[in-house]
């Protein structure tokens, strides 16, 4: 989908949806359902930069989201 840079930046707002439903998937299924997520993901990231860039904010939104729950544990 983002493989090249030109269709990466025009259909920018599309692959951040695209992200959004992936993060939420992964809530549900990583790790029980879906234990090779990291490693599909880092296969993604090598076959192109603009696949990595995007694999990066895949992690990034997760991160967040692991934070945030984590913060919300502790209050």
């Amino acid at each position: 989908m983002s493989g090249d840079e030109a269709t990466f930046r025009r259909d920018r707002s599309y692959i951040n949806k695209l992200n959004t439903i992936l993060v939420a998937v992964l809530k549900q299924e990583w790790p029980q359902r879906w234990p090779t997520f990291i490693p599909d993901l880092v296969a993604a990231a090598k076959s192109s930069e603009t696949l990595c860039e995007n694999c990066m904010h895949i992690l990034k939104a997760r991160v967040v989201y692991m934070c945030a729950c984590t913060v919300h544990a502790y209050v």
